[in-house]
């Protein structure tokens, strides 16, 4: 099929591509489709951002390491961080563990390509900072601090040398991004914007809710057969290739899941997630986390 070519700037989005190719910013999920078909890390992309970091430094604890080691040298200068810890933390260990769940799930949320691996750490440990006292009075140098986290990284060896790198190229995951188109990308778009099946090749009316749906109240597809035909199609999210990863049901896996416990069951029990079957529960899970708002 022909496709046209689209020259994208930091303020492009794939509701004003959508308008441009195809004349409606509703065809939006079509372009980011064919933006996550055409990724430049799609080597990567069907791993969590954050799992993908933690397969690169082998492990959390490496993580966990380098925010312990700065945050130990900070609380034994006796500045204001020393305080913050003692009153609101109550120890260095506590802080950083804390700092490592928000640092990854900071990973996974970015909708932006627009950001460096100093703001990641900033905004996690402002985030973290917040989650001990929202309305603490203390003036943290949030930067200051970052940076000294980047550069312990470094310190830590040659592992640690490429993890601002491996960020920044994570962080281009479009797949983490439902608006943002790349920016100073050229953009190939086919002609034609409709499609049946998303980028995952799941047909849109098992996979995906309208946006009109969703902001009416449904949170998912309430089709008795969609759990099936999700699952069967190879729609579950993220795959089984990272060190910490989902657990898959995809196409190649699919028959290890009894598809005759995925069904009208499954939702007479939604209400109730503790009566669900381990399958069941797995599917229900699985198919809330992998969630996409489409135009059917």
């Amino acid at each position: 099929m022909a496709k046209s070519n689209f020259l994208t700037d930091k303020f492009s989005t794939t509701g004003g591509l959508a308008a441009v190719a195809y004349g409606s910013s509703f065809l939006f999920p079509a372009v980011a489709d064919q933006i996550k078909r055409g990724s430049k890390t799609r080597a990567l992309d069907s791993q969590r951002p954050s799992h993908a970091f933690l397969d690169f430094v082998g492990t959390k604890k490496f993580v966990l390491d380098v925010f312990k080691s700065v945050f130990k040298e900070e609380y034994d200068t006796g500045e204001i961080i020393t305080d913050f810890i003692d009153l609101y933390a109550q120890s260095v260990n506590n802080f950083s563990d804390t700092l490592l769940n928000t640092f990854l799930y900071s990973v996974d949320e970015y909708s932006t390509y627009s950001i460096s691996p100093s703001e990641i750490f900033a905004e996690s440990i402002e985030k973290t900072l917040l989650k001990f006292d929202p309305e603490s009075n203390l003036d943290i140098d949030v930067r200051d601090l970052a940076t000294k986290v980047q550069d312990k990284f470094i310190e830590f060896g040659y592992v640690g040398e490429d993890a601002s790198s491996v960020l920044m190229f994570l962080i281009n995951n479009p797949n983490t991004k439902l608006s943002e188109a790349p920016p100073d990308n050229l953009v190939r778009l086919e002609a034609q914007g409709t499609f049946a099946k998303d980028s995952k090749g799941v047909e849109r009316n098992y996979g995906t809710l309208s946006p009109q749906r969703y902001y009416g109240g449904n949170a998912y597809n309430t089709d008795p057969s969609a759990f099936k035909k999700s699952v069967v199609q190879g729609y579950v999210g993220y795959p089984l290739v990272s060190l910490l990863g989902e657990s898959i049901l995809n196409q190649d896996s699919y028959e290890n899941v009894d598809l005759d416990y995925i069904g009208s069951s499954v939702l007479s029990n939604i209400q109730d997630n503790s009566n669900l079957s381990t399958t069941e529960r797995a599917i229900y899970n699985l198919n809330l986390a992998t969630l996409e708002l489409g135009t059917n």
